[in-house]
């Protein structure tokens, strides 16, 4: 992302360790949902929406985690920004697993 795009959000800066964190959440979520998928019977199904959902939560929540702590002084707009992608993503994540037929 541009850095002017950064400043006018008010997200932190590139060396900050935050994106590298959300990137790391990402990648254990993608780890998590090859684990649950690794008794998939059906070959070549994928991981599907369930796998998406794995992967949305983890970094939401990571994401939360890194809002809670606030290691990173920024803007009252980056948090605006950074919560209300985290709240989106983890809504967006929990809805699809209430929505979830059994079976």
């Amino acid at each position: 992302m541009p850095e002017a795009t950064i400043a006018f959000l008010g997200l932190p800066a590139m060396e900050e360790v935050f994106y590298v964190s959300i990137l790391g959440a990402v990648l254990i979520g993608i780890g998590i949902a090859l684990w649950v998928e690794r008794t998939n019977d059906e070959q070549w199904r994928g991981l599907g929406l369930f796998g998406a959902v794995v992967i949305n939560l983890v970094a939401g929540g990571v994401l939360c985690v890194w809002l809670v702590i606030d290691p990173f002084s920024i803007p009252a707009r980056g948090y605006v920004v950074l919560w209300t992608v985290a709240i989106i993503v983890v809504a967006t994540g929990a809805a699809a697993l209430m929505r979830r037929q059994p079976g």
